[in-house]
């Protein structure tokens, strides 16, 4: 009876440990990268991309952020502990306040890749994809970068 409950209490923890922050999709995504260097193959497809705001601008009927895009972790939140993956542009419909998504706010969307426009980093031209936004989830706080989570690992084994 013993092992049973301590059975049942080991597979909850597992379950627990295996779930993503709620609602974000498991899409197998191509990286911003990969997109600009060939858009018409990914026009009209979803995926689900994380990163960290850089700047955001209301315009007359919609809402533009400039994403650094990163690698996804384990929860579905942009991996800053990695290379950037590049960058895109993630448009929401209507008026979005961008005090609420400042410089450095880490967050992931769900969207759909609508284009790739030619734009500036700086002197140099770049390929954003642009991206019409779906959903979001916003992660740690302004400025606070979440750190990487310590993984516990359970094994049963012997050893000779």
């Amino acid at each position: 009876m013993v092992f049973s409950n301590w059975l049942i209490a080991g597979m909850a923890v597992l379950l627990v440990g295996c779930a993503t922050h709620e609602g974000i999709p498991d899409l197998d995504s191509p990286a911003p990268k990969t997109v600009a260097l060939a858009p018409e193959r990914f026009i009209g497809q979803e995926v689900v991309w994380g990163g960290v705001v850089l700047v955001g601008e209301n315009r007359e009927q919609s809402t533009v952020f400039e994403i650094l895009a990163y690698p996804l972790d384990w929860q579905g939140g942009p991996d800053v502990t990695e290379p950037s993956i590049g960058r895109f542009q993630a448009v929401g419909q209507g008026y979005m306040e961008t005090g609420d998504f400042p410089s450095g706010r880490a967050l992931t969307l769900l969207g759909t890749v609508k284009e790739v426009r030619v734009g500036q980093v700086g002197a140099a031209d770049y390929h954003f994809p642009i991206v019409e936004i779906k959903k979001l989830w916003l992660w740690s706080p302004p400025g606070v970068i979440r750190p990487p989570r310590t993984r516990v690992g359970i094994s049963v084994g012997f050893r000779l």
